[in-house]
């Protein structure tokens, strides 16, 4: 995941057209998909 978000930041730093706000969405879905599995194992 490191890598994919370095990936991110990159293209930010050189300026690439909404490669922010892709990058943060993904990041944000990722943090969202661990939360509910560890939600999930929790509960059982």
């Amino acid at each position: 995941m490191s890598t994919e978000h370095k990936k991110c930041c990159d293209g930010c730093k050189k300026g690439q057209p909404g490669t922010n706000e892709a990058c943060s969405a993904k990041l944000m879905m990722e943090a969202l998909k661990k939360n509910q599995e560890i939600t999930k194992t929790q509960e059982l």
